[in-house]
């Protein structure tokens, strides 16, 4: 069924950018830094664990498997802060702070790749509310780009 197929495809791809963002935050030594990143995680978080939600009620999943999947997907960022931590306490100096952008730009690519590819492209072809559809995607970008002037 392709509501399930695409269910799984926006987990998968999900469960890596919030496990690799918590890779990233696990590996951050500095405190300030951190919290910035932990602020965006949630920020992000949000919005992801939403599109999941819609994905799996789309699909043809029982609840009891729905609620599994969302476990999975709920455990993978601070799995990757584990990661991240271990990691990071072996590696010190500027090889940290590459290993942290490498990171930090991987969960962010495979944002924008879930967003454009898995769930904007399911979207907008649908029926109604276009409108809508659009000023929500506006004022996300918005919001999103607030942030990266923020931090």
């Amino acid at each position: 069924e392709h509501e399930a197929l695409s269910a799984y495809a926006v987990l998968t791809a999900l469960s890596i950018h919030s496990l690799l963002a918590g890779v990233a935050l696990g590996a951050e030594p500095e405190l300030s830094r951190a919290l910035v990143i932990t602020f965006a995680i949630i920020a992000h978080k949000s919005a992801a664990g939403f599109a999941l939600g819609v994905s799996l009620a789309r699909s043809s999943f029982r609840v009891t498997q729905a609620w599994l999947l969302v476990g999975l997907f709920a455990t993978a960022t601070p799995l990757g802060g584990l990661i991240g931590a271990m990691v990071g306490e072996t590696i010190e100096g500027p090889l940290a702070r590459v290993f942290e952008a490498i990171f930090l730009s991987i969960a962010a690519g495979t944002f924008v790749y879930v967003a454009t590819f898995d769930i904007l492209r399911d979207e907008f072809p649908a029926p109604g509310g276009r409108s809508t559809k659009w000023l929500v995607l506006t004022g996300g970008v918005a919001s999103m780009g607030v942030l990266a002037l923020w931090t």
